[in-house]
């Protein structure tokens, strides 16, 4: 092609696309991140999980750090589409050092829900301390506990609990 310079057709080709600085900084960042995350109460946690969500949002949709994205809004509705998700999976995974389901962003459609989801894959979930009946006579002679009161998961860690305690309990007899 006349005019046109093979040397600069191939440029930079032969260059690493990741330098071995770039890999360092990327684990001081992702230990110095889970560190925090480590040591914050819980509320403060989820906060800091879902600033990094937003962050790492903005940036696969192209927006800047001034775009306001609730939490709430779906990232479909965002503009997120299927590569975009892509994308956003492999960017958590390397900022948190997890692997991720390829469903991720459809499976937790908006920020609060993957924020969730993220604490419990980090092992960082708190759960509530289910009150736990000691007797079958105490459950029966028991005030019927107001359900509203309790959020689903507290429903689901109460179940499970109660559960574990049946299981065990049966496991004792059954052995005898």
């Amino acid at each position: 092609m006349p005019g046109v310079s093979t040397q600069s057709l191939f440029q930079g080709l032969g260059e690493p696309a990741v330098t071995a600085r770039d890999v360092e900084q990327s684990r001081r960042a992702r230990a110095e991140l889970l560190d925090n995350l480590r040591k914050a109460v819980p509320r403060r946690r989820h906060s800091l999980i879902v600033a990094r969500l937003l962050d790492e949002v903005r940036a696969v949709l192209g927006l800047t750090p001034a775009d306001t994205v609730d939490p709430r809004q779906g990232l479909n509705s965002l503009g997120m589409d299927s590569l975009m998700a892509v994308e956003l999976r492999s960017r958590l995974q390397e900022a948190f050092g997890i692997s991720l389901p390829v469903t991720l962003a459809f499976e937790h459609p908006n920020i609060n829900a993957l924020a969730e989801f993220m604490e419990g894959e980090l092992g960082l979930k708190v759960y509530a301390e289910a009150p736990a009946a000691t007797s079958a006579e105490e459950i029966k002679h028991s005030e019927s506990p107001d359900l509203e009161d309790y959020s689903e998961e507290d429903l689901e860690n109460l179940l499970e609990k109660k559960l574990s305690t049946m299981q065990a309990a049966n496991r004792g007899t059954s052995g005898a």
